[in-house]
């Protein structure tokens, strides 16, 4: 199991930051925090490189492209003939979904529920 690094009040505030906007200019987040802007540089890049942010993300409006709804369809696995809930049915479900159409995400359910897009 891989070390837990330590993270100080300074990278919760970034870590915040970077949830909000990911898109500010380091200068005005590092001036906003108090740090000189490689400061701020620096623990940026600390906090990816152990793993605590994974990556960058642009999200998208969902009425300017004409999804206005989100919708949670469920899928009980014994309506498909299904006696047992094979992963790799659900798993090509998905993959078909998420491929087909505009769709942000599908996640599969261990429970009761058998696939939630």
């Amino acid at each position: 199991m891989a070390q837990i690094k330590i993270i100080d009040a300074l990278d919760r505030k970034i870590l915040r930051a970077l949830q909000r906007d990911s898109e500010e200019p380091i200068a005005d987040l590092a001036a906003r925090l108090g740090l000189s802007r490689s400061a701020c540089s620096r623990r940026i890049a600390r906090l990816a490189e152990i793993g605590v942010i994974e990556r960058s993300v642009a999200l998208l409006s969902q009425s300017k492209l004409g999804l206005g709804l989100t919708v949670f369809i469920t899928i009980k696995t014994k309506f498909l003939g299904f006696t047992q809930k094979p992963s790799h049915c659900l798993t090509a479900l998905g993959n078909h979904v998420l491929n087909s159409c505009l769709w942000r995400q599908c996640v599969v359910d261990d429970g009761d529920i058998g696939t939630l897009f």
